[in-house]
């Protein structure tokens, strides 16, 4: 099973290699030192091969990859070429169908940081704080805004005003851009992704959000 400390030390060979993880996550080294998270799956009687990102800076960390890898469980792969987009169709036990979308490397997704948020705010009063995590996460910590989880954003669309700028966010800013990605699909284009979700805020700035947005709660 792989660790930080192993991926850290694992270096280039002459040809791509693979090291194993769990639950048939693996990373791919590439010759070049490029190393990602993949996963193989098998669609109508061919393996295909998913890649969750890059580790490294830049790119995300082994327990985003696992966290990636948990919520593609029980899902089916849909890639569409035209976009080079590839999602995720879920499908609930009770009969409830959920669609979220992965995001690959060379999805461009517009990120703001907690000062350019600042600065956002003084511009659109209407900014809207959307919220897609899960009701434990958003019990131990909150800092405002409207809260849909990511999986409840399908059928909940219509809550959300088109005409209001939007800044989604989660606990590390990877559920949100995912969520982003699947609103974009629906016509939305006024949304931009908190940048390392509520992780990378500090305590002063969680609270200056709070207050923003208690207006939203729901």
């Amino acid at each position: 099973m792989l660790t930080d400390t192993r991926l850290r030390h694992l270096k280039p060979k002459e040809k791509l290699y693979k090291v194993n993880d769990r639950d048939g996550l693996y990373v791919a080294v590439t010759p070049a030192g490029t190393i990602s998270f993949r996963y193989n799956y098998s669609i109508n009687g061919r393996q295909e091969t998913v890649t969750f990102g890059r580790y490294g800076v830049g790119g995300i960390t082994l327990a985003e990859a696992r966290e990636r890898l948990n919520e593609a469980n029980d899902s089916v792969m849909i890639y569409d070429s035209l976009s080079n987009r590839s999602s995720l169709l879920r499908l609930k036990k009770r009969g409830h169908t959920v669609i979220n979308t992965s995001c690959n490397e060379s999805d461009e997704i517009e990120s703001v940081t907690f000062s350019q948020l600042v600065s956002l705010k003084t511009q659109h009063g209407d900014l809207l704080l959307l919220d897609v995590r899960e009701p434990a996460e958003r019990n131990v910590i909150s800092i405002g805004g409207m809260h849909i989880p990511l999986r409840d954003l399908p059928t909940r669309i219509a809550d959300l005003p088109e005409d209001q700028l939007i800044v989604c966010y989660c606990k590390s800013g990877s559920r949100s851009k995912r969520a982003i990605l699947f609103l974009q699909d629906q016509g939305f284009t006024r949304i931009v992704n908190l940048r390392g979700g509520i992780m990378g805020l500090t305590q002063t700035e969680k609270q200056n959000l709070r207050e923003w947005g208690e207006q939203y709660e729901s």
